[in-house]
């Protein structure tokens, strides 16, 4: 049978359509840029950057590498832009050698990388 409708209920059932709908995209967007999101933190996940400062004798770094300093090299040697802010770094690299730092990719979904921090 057929069912009429006042005009406000058809304004209503036009909105919550239209809001599914919206949704549904939305939805849709989030599990896209997980699914890149996870497979970026799969080919960035072990590489390691090598960058290059002024050091003294004993190894010390005179300055530090920041998580800036990070993300251009992740940008340039790994050819994955990602924001400084994403880098966790708290006091940066002081010293050369190796160390092991995470990016946030995603909420939820991050990388490790190694950098190496070799005298100028």
């Amino acid at each position: 049978t057929y069912c009429e409708h006042t005009p406000e209920e058809e304004a209503r059932i036009s909105e919550q359509v239209r809001e599914a709908i919206y949704r549904a995209k939305m939805i849709a967007i989030k599990k896209r840029e997980e699914a890149a999101a996870k497979e970026a933190a799969a080919k960035l996940d072990g590489a390691k950057i090598t960058l290059k400062g002024k050091a003294g004798e004993n190894g010390k770094l005179f300055g530090k590498i920041t998580n800036q300093n990070v993300a251009d090299a992740v940008k340039y040697q790994l050819h994955y832009v990602i924001d400084k802010r994403k880098v966790v770094l708290p006091d940066g690299i002081k010293t050369t050698g190796l160390t092991t730092v995470e990016l946030k990719i995603y909420p939820e979904i991050s990388a490790k990388i190694t950098v190496s921090v070799e005298a100028e």
